[in-house]
């Protein structure tokens, strides 16, 4: 089979259907377990944000040359927003629903934007 080449990547048109997602990234010191739960509790000093599911595939295409179009859902709030904004400047032409029914407070049953929060707690020797 034969590779793919930039220049075949620049002439395809490409649309992505799926599961749109945030995935938050939270790095940090960590220098003590929770009296509450034996997990490590992170001071947190860096958050990185990166388009997760559909919202990374189509990135990953636009990053390759191919034009680029995304449809899915996503809410009505701050994470959904940032799925619109990092989609933009990765080149992605996004077609998204935003659904009105959710609101900031998604502990309640709605369809909030999917977001997943991912923790990274370093532990320093302070000797």
């Amino acid at each position: 089979m034969e590779k793919a080449n930039r220049e075949q990547f620049s002439k395809a048109r490409l649309l992505v259907v799926g599961d749109v997602m945030l995935d938050r990234y939270w790095f940090g010191d960590t220098h003590r377990i929770s009296p509450e739960a034996p997990v490590p509790v992170v001071q947190v000093g860096k958050i990185d944000e990166r388009l997760g599911g559909a919202a990374n595939v189509a990135r990953n295409v636009a990053a390759l040359g191919a034009q680029t179009t995304i449809l899915g859902i996503v809410g009505q709030d701050e994470p959904g927003q940032r799925v619109i904004d990092l989609l933009k400047s990765g080149g992605v032409d996004s077609q998204l629903e935003i659904d009105v029914r959710s609101t900031n407070h998604c502990e309640v049953a709605c369809d909030c934007t999917s977001t997943a929060t991912h923790s990274f707690g370093f532990r320093r020797n302070t000797q």
